[in-house]
């Protein structure tokens, strides 16, 4: 959502995360502590904790590594069509010459800031591939969670 948003459009999402806490991880939570007797219930409850937090920092530092490794490999694909053999590389080079010439700058500056220019674009396209990146293991690990708990037995 954009930053200058109305804050009447974000009560629908607030009260949507709202009801999902209310009704799927308040029963879900009182299923699972169902079985433990009131004195091991704290026991249970701190374990649930550490399980959470672990899995929070797994998690985090798992996608951490993946982004900045397809960040990586998206860079050094991209950077290998940024060359004076590609007519796509010469004819936005020429424009953006064209562009900053126009504009005032001398061709040594216009050069300097065509080149880095281009390479910015190629280093944000890169971030935005390694998230997309993210967002797909994100997806299979969440179909994978989705079938292991479509094989978990029903707690009756």
């Amino acid at each position: 959502m954009p930053p200058d948003i109305d804050m009447n459009n974000l009560i629908l999402p607030m009260l949507c995360s709202g009801l999902l806490l209310a009704c799927i991880a308040l029963p879900v939570s009182t299923l699972a502590f169902s079985e433990f007797a009131i004195g091991t219930f704290a026991h249970s409850y701190r374990l649930q904790n550490i399980v959470r937090q672990l899995t929070i920092s797994f998690a985090t530092a798992s996608i951490i590594m993946i982004e900045q490794h397809r960040q990586a490999t998206h860079q050094l694909r991209l950077a290998e069509w940024v060359n004076l053999y590609n007519p796509e590389y010469q004819h936005a080079m020429h424009r953006l010459l064209d562009v900053f010439t126009a504009a005032g700058y001398t061709a040594t500056d216009a050069q300097a800031l065509a080149m880095a220019s281009l390479g910015r674009t190629v280093a944000q396209q890169a971030v935005f591939l390694a998230s997309l990146d993210g967002f797909y293991v994100l997806m299979y690990v969440a179909l994978c969670g989705v079938a292991f708990a479509l094989w978990q037995k029903p707690i009756e």
